[in-house]
Parts: C-alpha cells; sequence; structure tokens
C-alpha cells in the first residue's frame, strides 16, 4: 500500500487509480486473500509504470484467481488455510491459460498427494503451456510423474527443454515421450534432453512463470 500512496503522491500514479487500487487490496485482505501475492503484481506494475487502469485489471485477476485457488485447493483433505505455494502453482495454472475445470479436476484426482509434489506437477504443467505444449502432452508428463513419485523440483527445468525442442522441430509427443520415458528410467530432464538429441545448456534455469 505504501507504494501505491507514493506513486500518487509523486504523480506517477492518478489518485481515482490509486484509490481502485487500494480498494481492491482492503477487499482482498478482509476476504482472507494472502498479500503477498497481490502485492507483488502491484510492485511489478509500478516498477513497469504500467498505466492505472491496466494495472487494476491485473490485480483483479490475480485477486481472482487467488479466489478460485483457494477454493479448489480447500477441503481436499490439506490443511486449512492451504499452503501458498500450491495457491500460487494453481494461480500459475490460471493465468498461463489452463482451463478452472481442468484444474480443478487434477487437484480432485491428486488430492492425497503431498502439497509440494501437486504444486511442482501444476507448474510443470502450466510452464509446458507457456512455451507452446499442447495441454494433452503436458498432462501425459504431469500425470506420470505423479504416478512414480519423480516430479522432483529438477523437473521443473523440463518446460525450457520442451521449448527448445518444439523450435527445433520435435513433435509435442516426441517431446513428451522422451519426458516419460526419462521419469520410467528414474532420470532427470537432461536424460530427456538426451534422448531428443539436444544439449542441455539451456536447463540452467527454471522458465519464468510470468505475470
Amino acid at each position: 500500500m505504501a507504494r501505491i500512496l507514493a506513486a500518487v503522491l509523486n504523480g506517477r500514479l492518478p489518485g481515482e487509480d490509486g484509490a481502485r487500487l487500494l480498494d481492491l487490496l482492503v477487499g482482498a485482505c478482509k476476504d482472507g486473500l494472502p498479500a503477498a501475492p497481490l502485492a507483488e503484481k502491484v510492485d511489478e506494475g509500478l516498477s513497469k509504470a504500467v498505466p492505472g487502469d491496466i494495472l487494476r485489471q491485473a490485480l483483479e485477476r490475480r485477486t481472482s484467481a487467488l479466489s478460485t485457488a483457494r477454493q479448489m485447493v480447500s477441503g481436499k483433505g490439506r490443511d486449512v488455510p492451504p499452503p501458498l505455494d500450491l495457491m500460487m502453482a494453481v494461480v500459475e495454472g490460471l493465468e498461463a491459460g489452463l482451463p478452472e475445470k481442468a484444474l480443478a479436476e487434477f487437484v480432485r484426482r491428486h488430492r492425497c498427494v503431498p502439497a509440494e509434489k501437486l504444486a511442482t506437477a501444476l507448474r510443470i504443467r502450466a510452464y509446458l503451456g507457456r512455451v507452446g505444449m499442447p495441454d494433452t502432452e503436458s498432462l501425459r508428463v504431469a500425470e506420470t510423474g505423479l504416478a512414480l513419485n519423480a516430479l522432483t523440483p529438477r523437473w521443473l527445468q523440463f518446460p525450457r527443454l520442451a521449448g527448445l525442442a518444439l523450435k527445433k522441430g520435435r513433435s509435442a509427443r516426441a517431446i513428451s515421450d522422451s519426458a516419460l520415458a526419462a521419469l520410467q528410467d528414474g532420470k532427470d530432464p537432461q536424460d530427456a534432453a538426451v534422448r531428443l538429441g539436444l544439449t542441455t545448456r539451456s536447463l540452467e534455469v527454471p522458465p519464468s512463470p510470468g505475470r
């Protein structure tokens, strides 16, 4: 909130836009939504000098996504309130364009999976969607990884590999097949890269979830 007030005072943000942003944040807090992901969205917009109305729309979408995520992962045999990291993994899926119904079904099917593993699977699915993988293929990877209890955080590197492979003309099915084979053998994304005939230098940092 302090950054919004500062932006209004120094003229970078119209007072009306600032008031609307503050109203959104106060309302979200009253609803019990976590403040950090909302503050992050505001800080990002202000740092990029995003116009106030566009920033407000982005904050509204983030608030809506958080509310949906909370409902999705609550009452599924998990602690209340639900883990923030799991909520944010759902948010990242929604913001990547994955259908809410499909995400809800995925969470429901895997309600007994530890929250951190489910969050990893959700992020892999979201990141694969961002690099252009069809969700049917992304789902194969996520489902297989969970079934084999093999989705370590290192697999968050796989979407970067998948994006590179798509650019080099590999088919989405070949890419997901490489992941399934590596998972079934207890290997990591570098093994999938080898199966696709790619180098692994691009796997050092996982892809940004986007905003």
